[in-house]
């Protein structure tokens, strides 16, 4: 018998590890598949904020440009007015110049009246790789920074030739030749004081509209760091995602521009994205940083695993106890019948009959026994599970219905009825949770806002209700209180789900449902209230009973109200009771507040 029971619990281990594993394999894999689709469209969303803010930044300069194409002799205080607006708005610009080119004949001049006009000496510099800057030697032409905004911090660019540096100049007879506005590749800046690289964009000013002689230069100066972080943080993306900015204009020697990580290596395998700037070719690539990661880590693979595992060993378990007691019971039979054998032959047939009577009677309390329990344990978690599988079954069939009318869903349209699908999972995952740590006494109480875990509470009921046309109202004052989030949160969902599933039963056309908190001498009063018709007298005194309800045992089992006030009364202190009103019933919960720390 021993060897027997052994094979038969090696054969539920095996079966049920087997069966556990394929759960949470085919849950994971579904829920990674969604995360890398976020993380495409976001990725794709951080690409088109970069390029924009490229743009941006080149129809500033393009602006800049314009007003010396259209006006002659900007003088410095002109050239600060028009740019502070561009500047304040846009601060990942770290400057914007006029480059003038300007012959040896005329350095003596531009020099002297630079220094007049900023009231220090000015003169045509260089700088040399060490870092060194010198006065610039005598050349036949330069090209020096002469008005520069804003001037703090930029200090030490003001009269640098940009002719004296190769790529700098590179970039200039680029710009001459093909008459366009021009992008360097990366350089140092010469005001930079941190680690970053920047780019040097170039848009030439003739003397004449087609004229070849060169007027001079509009410039901006970027940090390139700077375009990135300021086109992310306006939707709070810069840590999202770990990205690389490569130059890949020379396709021989790909430049880094900018990363937030330390790694630098071949990046081929992730996400990429092109960024276009005038005369350059970038290329932007993305994974999921950690901080993504974990926030979109779910628990459902590991939870539906060990739920279902928990399945079918209670499963296995009763069978293979049933049969062991079936064994003893006939083993103990047997025993008993020889015994009254010897005793009396003559009461041989009452004594067979009353055995057998015993034994059905045993067999039938044991069946009863195991259904009673299967029964309690699976109605109290079908209680709370049939409305998202309802609304989760609703879903596909939309889908099915949208794709058989219009064919392929959209992504917006794949996106939005995929996250309502996670909410109800989610919300079937917090249930098992919330049954499962009910009755231990490891739980953490904590103080908390009411008004955003009601919302939280709502979100998931929200699609239903708006699909059944019940009005859901919710206002009032926020207070903090003490307890379980969750157990919260149950409470509320439980006693909504009543007040809708009442406005449905009572075929009320313009269901409504009111959700108020208000502050009354030091206690927080959470009051819910539907136009359902009421609650019978009869039946009022007795919906907090456990296994009490008015509806089909299909529809409910009546263990929700019945854990609402225990959570309520006992576990948060609190007193939850319910009255009928104008056309309705009005659940009242009293909680006790907690002080707002100053």
């Amino acid at each position: 018998m021993f060897v027997k029971n052994l094979s038969y619990y090696i054969i539920t281990i095996i079966l049920g590890l087997f069966i556990s594993s394929i759960i949470y394999f085919y849950i994971n894999t579904n829920i990674d598949i969604v995360n890398k689709q976020k993380f495409e469209h976001m990725f794709k969303n951080q690409a088109s904020m970069i390029q924009k803010e490229v743009d941006l930044n080149i129809e500033i300069l393009e602006s800049l440009g314009a007003l010396f194409k259209t006006h002659n002799n900007i003088n410095r205080d002109q050239f600060k007015t028009f740019v502070e607006n561009p500047l304040r708005k846009h601060p990942n610009i770290k400057a914007l110049e006029w480059i003038p080119k300007v012959t040896h004949n005329q350095r003596l001049e531009y020099e002297s009246q630079a220094s007049k006009d900023l009231n220090l000496k000015y003169e045509i510099k260089k700088k040399l790789d060490s870092g060194e800057i010198l006065t610039q030697d005598k050349k036949n032409t330069y090209f020096p920074v002469y008005y520069l905004e804003p001037l703090k911090g930029n200090e030490i660019a003001l009269g640098f030739d940009l002719s004296s540096n190769s790529i700098r100049f590179d970039s200039i007879k680029k710009s001459i030749r093909t008459r366009k506005i021009i992008a360097t590749s990366r350089i140092k800046l010469v005001q930079e004081e941190e680690n970053q690289y920047g780019i040097l964009v170039f848009s030439p000013v003739w003397e004449k509209p087609n004229s070849k002689n060169i007027k001079g230069f509009v410039l901006a100066v970027y940090r390139i760091g700077d375009i990135i972080t300021s086109a992310l943080n306006r939707n709070h993306m810069t840590k999202l995602a770990d990205i690389w900015l490569f130059d890949n204009t020379d396709s021989k020697n790909k430049d880094l521009l900018y990363t937030n990580t330390k790694n630098t290596k071949n990046l081929n395998s992730y996400s990429s994205q092109n960024i276009y700037i005038n005369g350059r070719n970038w290329t932007l690539y993305a994974k999921p940083s950690q901080i993504l990661l974990k926030k979109n880590f779910s628990s459902l693979p590991f939870v539906s695993f060990i739920f279902s595992l928990i399945i079918i060993y209670l499963i296995s378990y009763i069978f293979i106890s049933n049969i062991n007691k079936t064994h003893e019971l006939k083993k103990l039979i047997h025993m008993k019948t020889n015994d009254l054998k010897l005793l009396n032959s003559n009461l041989k047939q009452k004594i067979h009959k009353g055995i057998e009577e015993n034994r059905k009677k045993d067999e039938m309390l044991s069946h009863q026994s195991k259904l009673a329990a299967m029964g309690e344990m699976m109605g109290n978690i079908a209680h709370q599970w049939r409305q998202p599988l309802n609304i989760i079954g609703a879903l596909n069939l939309k889908t099915q219905t949208l794709i058989e009318l219009n064919g392929p869903l959209s992504e917006t349209q794949y996106s939005k009825i995929s996250d309502h699908i996670e909410i109800q999972l989610n919300y079937m995952s917090k249930t098992i949770d919330d049954f499962r740590n009910f009755f231990r006494t490891d739980k953490i109480t904590k103080n908390f806002k009411i008004v955003d875990h009601i919302n939280n509470s709502l979100n998931i009921l929200n699609t239903q209700l708006n699909y059944l046309n019940i009005t859901l109202e919710v206002g009032g004052d926020d207070f903090i209180i003490h307890g379980l989030e969750n157990e919260f949160q149950q409470v509320i969902l439980n006693i909504i789900n009543n007040a809708k599933d009442a406005l449905i039963e009572n075929e009320i056309k313009n269901g409504k449902i009111e959700v108020k908190t208000e502050i009354v001498n030091s206690n927080g009063i959470i009051s819910i209230q539907d136009n359902a018709g009421g609650i019978s007298d009869k039946v009022i005194q007795r919906v907090f009973e456990p296994y009490y309800t008015t509806k089909e045992k299909s529809q409910g089992t009546g263990i929700g109200l019945y854990m609402s006030k225990i959570i309520i009364e006992n576990n948060m202190k609190g007193h939850l009771s319910v009255f009928n009103v104008n056309n309705g019933a009005c659940f009242i919960i009293r909680l006790n507040i907690i002080p707002e720390e100053k």
